[in-house]
């Protein structure tokens, strides 16, 4: 048989060779007819770059590193820098498609997906403590960068007690150091002022047949109220009760709200 046609090659790709028998001779399917057999030479494979490593927003333009990016083999276009926390497209193209091709033994363009992340940042909480002191205060934050972020809800507050602010990311590059977006709602406190337990001076007294009143050390007339028998002209035993006056903001030392004190009057 003769051959014609293409029988040597050293690009990628595929080829054509015509085999003719010769005069007397036949194909085994009976025919005698010229026959075009194709053949290929498949390119050297090339990986399909990807990213390394990964990148976070930090307000500056990132360029992202890739694996397997040889640039005398591969040209890349497209998306290959950018700011903003996102996804963006890079297309990478073989150079030489005689010599190379995909390691899936494609030579077509490839289109890469590579991302910047949203840089976290710590969700505020308060910082310090707030005790009652009758007047409007203000809650300090650990953590809170009005530039990233912006405050609502209760933020100034007399009495003690919780209070919740809600925190917001001005932008889409930041995100919480949880990976979420939404809105935090932080709670914070003012505690109760502590005041000093009251109680008698002496539970036992000397009638003198004139009224008097005893003595209750710690008493304080702007934070407390006296209830009972908080007088007497008469020899006996008396309940006299001290409450405090602003439960919500204010508490007893001994951790109550009211304390009952009883005294004594001798007969002489």
């Amino acid at each position: 048989m003769t051959v014609e046609g293409t029988t040597l090659s050293t690009g990628a790709g595929t080829y054509t060779a015509t085999f003719t028998p010769k005069i007397s001779y036949i194909w085994s399917d009976g025919t005698t007819s010229a026959k075009n057999v194709t053949w290929k030479i498949i390119g050297q494979g090339i990986a399909v770059p990807s990213q390394s490593g990964t990148l976070t927003y930090t307000g500056d333009s990132r360029t992202p590193s890739w694996s397997n990016y040889d640039n005398t083999k591969v040209s890349i276009t497209g998306t290959t820098s950018a700011t903003d926390a996102g996804t963006y497209y890079a297309t990478f193209v073989i150079i030489n498609k005689d010599v190379y091709a995909w390691d899936d033994g494609t030579n077509n363009a490839k289109v890469v997906e590579w991302t910047i992340s949203k840089a976290p940042l710590t969700i505020p909480s308060q910082n310090g403590t707030l005790t009652y002191n009758e007047t409007a205060q203000d809650v300090s934050w650990s953590n809170y960068q009005s530039t990233y972020m912006k405050v609502s809800g209760s933020t100034r507050k007399t009495e003690a007690g919780e209070y919740y602010a809600m925190f917001t990311l001005k932008d889409t590059n930041h995100c919480w150091s949880d990976g979420s977006t939404d809105s935090k709602f932080v709670v914070w406190t003012i505690g109760k002022q502590v005041l000093a337990t009251p109680y008698l001076a002496t539970t036992s007294y000397q009638f003198k047949a004139a009224e008097w009143e005893p003595t209750i050390t710690n008493f304080n007339g702007s934070t407390m109220i006296k209830q009972g028998q908080t007088t007497a002209t008469r020899a006996g035993s008396y309940v006299i009760v001290v409450k405090v006056k602003n439960q919500t903001s204010q508490i007893f030392a001994n951790g109550e709200y009211a304390v009952v004190l009883q005294d004594r009057k001798s007969v002489v």
